[in-house]
């Protein structure tokens, strides 16, 4: 037999005990509605045989008020009593009739009768009204004609009484066999209801049998397996069953064969790295490592296991690495710190990275060998050092000869020579620019330049840079639009200047002619965001966040061979030294905007 889908299996529990529920309203309901009727038809015909009744209690006394003496004696006040009393109940009598028979009676057989009773009592208020105004007319003219009428009146009750006789007993039948089905009814109600608890109660069984059998033991068994899987353990066999636990249970344990798989290969790259991997606990000793141990430290994984790192670091760095390894116990991320190792007796220079688990209590550290990053960087400084010693005062020797021969201090050049000194002049003037830059870059990139940080006005730094560049804004007739609220910022001056300089001497060089540059500021919560934004051709997605690194610029920045490469790279460092950002908003052929954000709170000097 095929198994049941989930979502079958789940319709089957909502449906089956929601239809019989249905069901059993709708049965419920029509038997209380069968109630309902039968115990409205009683009431009808409790109520027509009390009409009935008290019609003939009427039709009695109005007989009996007018055989009273009281009619043959004008000056007596019981006969004005009388009359009124009289006139009273013949009200009431009519007033009876025309309720009985405007009474709707689905019954043919019935409707006749009530027919039948209301054409006898209008027979008997004739009677009545005729013997009344007979003897109003006085006891000499009554005596003669008394017996006719009485026998009349007499003949005319009996029909009246006849005919509600008939609708009483008919009616008592009917109101006699609404009250036996009701009883019966009731008695069907209660045995229904003892049968839907019944019924109730053995679905419930039958339900809770399949709900453990084809669900809740198919769930405890993929918890288990999920529990295992968690822990790394084998896991139960697949479910047989073949439906969709069997399915979700072939996933685990194609999630558990790919674990295994993933695990295997990641111990293999472990194992196979250059650097050394490896766990420590909050006394530094090494708890497991990967066996780059033989090229670090000379020793397998499992010889150093409950050593303490210390053992392995150089004497004079033993005391900043045990700082740092503390430092890394309270911080919540990741950070690195530097220290030389011995490696077979050797020192060499390493960069650990750690990260500290609370819930294990235990240091994970990556350790790479950053011997060779020491030694360039050596390099690079003896490159600097170089430029800053050996390059840039012969350079600017150089340009002091140029400016004097360009000025005519050693004759007058023709004009061929003229221009020829002018170009190099220019040439120079770039080559000192690219010195200058690169030092600086140099400087912020090692944090060895001092912020001399104090309150300075965003206004005045936005136009000591504007007077740097005004020169090239008029040759290229470029409009300027600045705006911005007076604001004190405390920042280091200089810095600043220089990084609006930058931003605008860049922006100044790619708008084109007449072109527009704006220049904005404005604090925001406890950063102020200063923007500068041009109408140039815009960058290339893929190069807005390059543009930040040292000598990268745009394909027609450097197809045209301007540029170092170091302006923006320098204005990054700046804003980070102050704590604060740089990026930029471009459109292709609309522009760009270079964004700047720094806290408007004081930050400490940076070294």
């Amino acid at each position: 037999m095929k198994k049941l889908s989930m979502e079958q299996r789940g319709a089957l529990l909502v449906m089956f005990p929601l239809t019989c529920q249905i069901i059993f309203v709708v049965f419920l309901t029509a038997q209380l509605w069968s109630i309902h009727s039968n115990i409205v038809k009683q009431s009808r015909s409790c109520e027509l045989i009390t009409k009935t009744i008290s019609l003939i209690g009427y039709s009695i006394n109005l007989g009996y008020l007018n055989n009273q003496p009281q009619y043959f004696m004008p000056s007596n006040h019981r006969r004005l009593a009388t009359v009124t009393k009289d006139q009273r109940l013949f009200a009431v009598l009519n007033d009876k009739l025309h309720q009985i028979s405007s009474r709707p009676e689905p019954d043919e057989l019935q409707r006749n009768r009530i027919e039948a009773l209301v054409r006898a009592g209008q027979d008997t208020i004739q009677c009545l009204t005729e013997l009344r105004d007979n003897q109003q007319k006085g006891w000499q003219y009554w005596k003669h004609v008394h017996e006719n009428y009485e026998m009349a009146l007499i003949f005319a009750c009996n029909r009246l009484l006849n005919a509600a006789d008939n609708v009483v007993q008919y009616e008592e039948a009917k109101r006699q066999g609404s009250e036996e089905a009701t009883n019966a009814q009731f008695q069907n109600l209660n045995t229904i209801l003892l049968g839907a608890i019944s019924l109730t109660v053995v679905a419930a069984f039958v339900m809770a049998a399949f709900y453990i059998r084809d669900i809740l033991i198919p769930l405890k068994h993929l918890s288990a397996n999920c529990m295992r899987l968690s822990k790394q353990e084998e896991l139960l066999p697949v479910l047989a069953d073949g439906g969709e636990f069997a399915a979700i249970d072939s996933i685990l344990h194609g999630i558990r064969i790919a674990t295994i798989e993933e695990q295997e290969r990641e111990k293999s790259m472990v194992e196979n790295t250059n650097d050394l991997i490896c766990t420590l606990d909050r006394d530094g000793k090494f708890l497991r490592a990967n066996a780059s141990t033989v090229q670090f430290f000379g020793e397998e994984p499992e010889s150093i296991a409950g050593k303490s790192f210390l053992d392995f670091v150089e004497v004079e760095d033993r005391g900043e690495a045990q700082k740092s390894f503390n430092d890394a116990l309270s911080q919540e991320s990741s950070m690195s710190f530097e220290f030389r190792i011995l490696c077979n007796g050797e020192p060499v220079h390493t960069r650990w990275s750690c990260l500290y688990s609370r819930e294990t209590q235990e240091l994970f550290a990556v350790v790479h060998n950053i011997e060779q990053e020491k030694v360039v960087e050596k390099l690079k400084q003896d490159f600097v050092d170089m430029v800053s010693h050996d390059l840039r005062s012969p350079l600017s020797s150089m340009q002091v000869v140029l400016d004097m021969i360009e000025q005519g201090a050693y004759g007058e050049l023709s004009e061929g020579v003229h221009k020829e000194v002018k170009g190099a002049l220019r040439n120079l003037d770039r080559l000192l620019e690219f010195v200058n830059d690169l030092l600086d870059f140099q400087k912020l990139k090692q944090g060895a330049l001092q912020l001399e940080c104090d309150n300075a006005s965003v206004e005045s730094m936005v136009q000591a840079s504007l007077d740097f560049v005004r020169p090239a804004l008029q040759a290229k007739n470029i409009e300027i639009e600045v705006s911005g609220d007076e604001f004190e910022l405390w920042c280091d001056p200089k810095k600043l200047t220089q990084l609006f300089t930058n931003l605008i001497a860049n922006a100044i060089h790619y708008t084109p002619n007449e072109g527009q540059i704006s220049i904005a500021w404005r604090p925001i919560q406890d950063q102020l965001e200063i923007s500068v934004s041009d109408t140039g051709p815009g960058i290339p997605e893929e190069y807005r966040k390059k543009i930040f690194e040292a000598f990268e610029q745009t394909p027609d920045a450097v197809s045209k061979g301007e540029g170092t490469g170091l302006g923006l790279a320098i204005c990054k460092l700046i804003c980070d030294a102050h704590h604060g950002s740089i990026s930029v908003q471009s459109e292709v052929g609309k522009g760009s905007k270079f964004m700047v954000s720094i806290p408007t709170t004081q930050v400490e000097k940076q070294a």
